[in-house]
């Protein structure tokens, strides 16, 4: 399969936390992903400027400026996420490992993604401080989970049929 099949694949399976995925299934699938979000976010910060740019000619207050465009930079990752968590999970499936306890670690990094999406809703009146903030724990978060998983995920999954399913034969 390549690089959109598997995409195609992670996204109908986007809450199919059972069963295993092969080593390739899951970085190719993971790696488009990272494509199609990064993509997205170029996008979604054009509209942001754009928004930002009639709501500042329309004199909206900047803080209301700052909590649309900021959910607007961050929808490709809202929107890929739980694929991402259940592809993950396929994935450590096939190793043998349970997600409850190896989705900890990642969870923590998940977390400063989240506070830092949230700074959007405290108010200041300091833009670049609030932009600034977010951006470096939305960044922080995303590689530790980057870090995390890459980590786990280069290894072969079981040669044997585990108690998460049988092996996926190519």
């Amino acid at each position: 399969m390549g690089l959109w099949s598997n995409y195609k694949s992670a996204m109908t399976q986007y809450a199919k936390f059972s069963g295993r995925a092969t080593r390739s299934e899951f970085w190719l699938g993971y790696i488009m992903i990272m494509i199609i979000i990064f993509l997205m976010s170029i996008v979604m910060a054009v509209i942001s400027i754009i928004i930002m740019s009639i709501m500042t000619a329309y004199n909206v207050e900047k803080s209301t400026t700052i909590y649309i465009t900021g959910f607007i930079e961050n929808i490709p990752l809202i929107i890929h996420i739980l694929p991402i968590l259940a592809l993950s999970s396929r994935r450590l499936h096939d190793r043998g490992h349970s997600f409850i306890w190896w989705g900890l670690v990642p969870g923590i990094a998940l977390s400063a993604i989240i506070i830092g999406w949230a700074k959007f809703f405290i108010p200041s009146n300091n833009l670049q401080t609030i932009m600034h903030s977010s951006s470096f724990l939305s960044m922080e978060g995303i590689c530790g989970i980057i870090g995390f998983w890459f980590a786990i995920q280069v290894f072969l999954g079981s040669k044997e049929d585990n108690k998460y399913g049988k092996r996926k034969i190519k």
